[in-house]
């Protein structure tokens, strides 16, 4: 049973490390990941990809970190937009600027309402929502927007926040020297008809504020239209504004693709921020299937109905777009935006779920992903080849896996201070609890190997002095039995097969309590319940431990025979002679205790 415990301790820990494994992240420079910054990224420029906020590594780098010895693969991540008309951008509910949450409202002005806070309200009726969502459409007769300061030019130096709300507020930032303030909201008409451009804080108010910085400069947010037909918006004057409506109406049904190789290499996942709640991860193996698949997050399968097996189809982008919590694929202005091209029905094969909350996860943007990403294989990626030669990535967007776990310890201990010489910062290293519970299992093993070997020397001496006493104590019958003629083999069975009866009687009893033990053993084994189940398991491990009785059976067998092979060639005058010895010697002993007794 000893061994039968050893062989189910190797096994788990061989389970084990196939599905463990280190995941290394670096960088050159820290983000500034200051307030104002990363957390409320207002400094964002969308006129590339990058949001300038870090070093990005370079080709060489990344080729440097993936020849350290145990690295043996580098997974590089990419990301392009995915849009779709069935479903909607959600809400990831985090305390960052929602870069997605601009409204475009068409309406006549019915009220322009002061407040002691130097703010304007704009009542409009008779209104239509053009583009966005998340709009705060009051009551059915009127819509309001707001203007939060008479004058902005007091926030010329920095982007200050007007409103930040709860842990859900989409945070409005204005640039200094904002016009749609007091006064020039103060000049609009009563009557006339307006379309203005504005974004929704999602506060306990929600309310909707006039203008959006990302678009002031090349689109106005208010556009008097008393005087046009209905039909104003294909005239050439209005372009701009028909670019941020179509900008707009895609960003809400844009969803963030991240294409891998492995989901398990993304930090987030390998250090237990996010996990596979159903199905399983993207692998390797995904790349070469003639099905594309994908997997979404629990919330975007539980809000649109769909479940493991079923299929989903995005047109993809062609942009690339860099990892950020936030900001995603979304356009939010026409310097990001380009139409979809190429359309993909995925197949999803997992679902993923966060364990961090969502201010956690909104303090490391570049490392974070929103309930709006989708995972798909990197193999189905087709942007032009010259993207991906002059991608700049970002630290979040490239990790460097140590595939056997056994080498994580020795990774540690030879690569990790090479990092140092190549310029680059040394950010994380997650190998899921591997060390730990690796060193729990070798100390288990060692117990349990010690046991093998201690019970096993301890059985083969049991084994040598029982059928030693018992071939000894019977020469003498055997030796009458030869006397009257009987030949050997038949003498010697007749010594040999009541031993041989008891060895099966136990033989027997020890395979019972070895299917006992082992099945009570392996359903009381928490530390591997999570491994693949193998219904065989009790068996094999059974199996073990009947070997195990069976190989002490045969020792029997060989010290009786050979006991009775030496006893064949003795003279038969020898062997009564020792049986003599044998009974004054326990003659003597009972008369000393006579003796003692009396």
């Amino acid at each position: 049973m000893q061994v039968s415990e050893y062989a189910m301790l190797t096994n788990e820990l061989n389970q084990m490390a196939a599905l463990y494994c280190g995941v290394l992240s670096v960088e050159n420079n820290p983000p500034d990941e200051s307030e104002g910054n990363a957390r409320v990224p207002t400094h964002l420029t969308l006129d590339e990809a990058s949001t300038g906020s870090y070093t990005p590594l370079t080709s060489e780098q990344i080729n440097t970190i993936s020849a350290l010895p145990y690295i043996s693969s580098t997974d590089r991540r990419y990301m392009t937009a995915g849009y779709s008309d069935v479903y909607d951008r959600m809400d990831d509910r985090n305390p960052l600027y929602d870069f997605a949450a601009r409204i475009v409202i068409e309406g006549t002005v019915s009220e322009l309402i002061e407040d002691e806070w130097g703010g304007m309200t704009i009542r409009i009726s008779d209104f239509a929502q053009l583009a966005g969502r998340n709009a705060n459409t009051g009551s059915a007769s009127y819509f309001e927007l707001y203007s939060y300061m008479e004058n902005p030019d007091q926030y010329e130096h920095y982007m200050h926040p007007l409103i930040i709300g709860d842990s859900r507020a989409s945070v409005i930032y204005y640039r200094g020297g904002h016009e749609y303030g007091y006064h020039q909201l103060s000049t609009m008409n009563i009557g006339e008809r307006y379309v203005i451009v504005a974004r929704v804080s999602v506060d306990n108010m929600r309310t909707n504020y006039i203008g959006d910085y990302l678009t002031d400069a090349w689109c106005e947010a208010v556009w008097l239209i008393e005087e046009e037909s209905h039909d104003y918006l294909d005239l050439e004057k209005y372009a701009s504004l028909r670019e941020l409506i179509e900008i707009t109406n895609a960003d809400i049904h844009t969803f963030d693709i991240v294409y891998t190789e492995n989901m398990n290499a993304i930090p987030k996942f390998a250090g237990g921020m996010m996990a596979i709640e159903e199905g399983r991860a993207i692998t390797h193996n995904d790349g070469i299937t003639d099905t594309p698949v994908c997997v979404v997050s629990t919330e975007f399968a539980r809000r649109n109905g769909v479940s493991i097996g079923d299929k989903i189809t995005f047109a993809i982008g062609s942009l690339l777009f860099e990892q950020y919590l936030n900001l995603g694929a979304i356009a939010g202005t026409h310097e990001r935006y380009l139409p979809p091209e190429n359309e993909i029905t995925f197949q999803i094969v997992g679902k993923y779920t966060f364990t961090e909350g969502t201010n956690a996860r909104s303090r490391s943007p570049h490392f974070g992903y929103s309930i709006n990403t989708i995972f798909v294989p990197v193999s189905i990626l087709t942007v032009d080849e010259s993207l991906l030669s002059n991608h700049a990535f970002a630290p979040g967007e490239v990790s460097f896996v140590v595939d056997n776990a056994r080498d994580i310890r020795s990774f540690i201990d030879e690569s990790i201070p090479i990092i140092d010489g190549t310029g680059l910062t040394f950010l994380d290293f997650y190998d899921g609890g591997w060390l730990d519970l690796a060193e729990e299992f070798e100390v288990s093993t060692q117990l349990s190997m010690i046991k093998v070997v201690s019970l096993s020397i301890a059985t083969v001496a049991v084994i040598l002095f029982i059928v030693y006493i018992y071939i000894t104590r019977r020469k003498k019958e055997y030796a009458i039995m030869r006397a009257l003629g009987t030949p050997k083999k038949i003498a010697a069975k007749s010594l040999a097969y009541p031993l041989f009866i008891l060895a099966a009687i136990s033989i027997v009893i020890g395979i019972g309590v070895s299917w006992i033990y082992t099945s009570i053993a392996m359903s009381s084994n928490n530390t591997g319940s999570f491994l693949p189940q193998n219904s065989d398991g009790v068996t094999i491990y059974a199996g073990i431990a009947v070997g195990c009785l069976l190989a002490q059976a045969l020792m029997i067998l060989v010290f009786t025979s050979a006991l009775l092979i030496r006893n064949g060639n003795q003279p038969l005058l020898l062997l009564l002679q020792s049986g003599k010895v044998n009974n004054k010697m326990t003659s003597s002993r009972s008369a000393e205790k006579v003796r003692k007794h009396v």
